[in-house]
């Protein structure tokens, strides 16, 4: 879809549902969601395929109110660990071969690691320590992005925690002041 405000490939999309599946939730979550979600979902796209984020903000928002934030952290975290390709896990582990073994290797380059499964977002690291800084990630063509998609994305944010086999810290996102509710930093430790 182009010109969209923000788009996710399709295994991205099925990875969740697999992960609400597996988790028995899938069809509750759904009965929350909206008719547009729905619809395409029973017709689901290709793993290859983009996706427009509306349905994974629907997804995000029905799973939110039904099972909690920290449901949605950790089912996003199932999604994408069943949702990226050998290649993709080959693509970071031969990074961090070159460049060394730390999050921050990978949280710097997360524009290119994150291009070919997301469109729409740009992220920027600004390392605050030896084993820390901070990220953030700015959704370019949408405003006002609703909270449930901010804790959604700190599962994404695990997934890089575990490439390192470490276990990393996330303190809340924090808004930026002016943004149109479009850009939000998260600080990282491990």
């Amino acid at each position: 879809m182009a010109g969209a405000r923000f788009e996710v490939k399709g295994s991205l999309l099925r990875g969740f549902l697999d992960a609400l599946a597996k988790e028995n939730v899938r069809d509750k979550v759904l009965e929350r969601a909206t008719n547009s979600t729905r619809e395409l979902v029973a017709s689901l796209p290709p793993a290859s395929s983009w996706v427009d984020g509306d349905v994974m903000f629907d997804l995000n928002r029905a799973t939110l109110e039904l099972l909690g934030a920290d449901a949605l952290e950790r089912l996003t975290l199932a999604g994408n660990r069943a949702a990226l390709s050998k290649a993709m896990t080959f693509a970071v582990e031969s990074l961090m071969r070159l460049f060394g073994v730390s999050p921050a290797t990978v949280f710097s380059r997360m524009n290119q690691m994150a291009s070919s499964t997301t469109r729409g977002l740009d992220y920027q690291w600004t390392s605050t320590g030896a084993r820390a800084g901070s990220l953030r990630i700015t959704f370019v063509n949408a405003t006002d992005i609703p909270a449930a998609a901010w804790i959604s994305i700190r599962g994404g944010l695990r997934l890089v925690f575990d490439y390192c086999k470490l276990d990393g810290k996330i303190a809340p996102h924090a808004l930026l002041p002016g943004a149109r509710g479009n850009a939000s930093d998260f600080a990282l430790q491990w």
